[in-house]
């Protein structure tokens, strides 16, 4: 893995439209993880909501899905809370 200062040795030999190119590429990067963290905290939310309705095969498929979300998006402490949720409802 490269260091900080490595990467930015390495940006700065691309060339500026290169570079402008490579910071849209990361803001639309970013803009998709928060997207996507969205849906998935609000999958969770939906699931706890429907657990305390006793509608626990619906809470736990909430909770299947938004952990499928949160690990395409590296969140593994969020990953771990929708696993021990679904070990709860269980």
């Amino acid at each position: 893995m490269l260091s900080i200062e490595q990467l930015t040795e390495q940006i700065m030999l691309l060339s500026s439209s290169d570079r402008a190119l490579l910071a849209q590429r990361i803001i639309e990067s970013l803009s998709f993880d928060n997207d996507r963290y969205t849906e998935a905290n609000s999958l969770f939310n939906e699931a706890l909501r429907l657990a305390k309705l006793y509608q626990y095969r619906a809470a736990r498929e909430k909770l299947r899905q938004a952990k499928q979300l949160f690990a395409a998006i590296g969140l593994d402490d969020m990953v771990e809370k929708c696993n021990r949720s679904i070990n709860e409802i269980n």
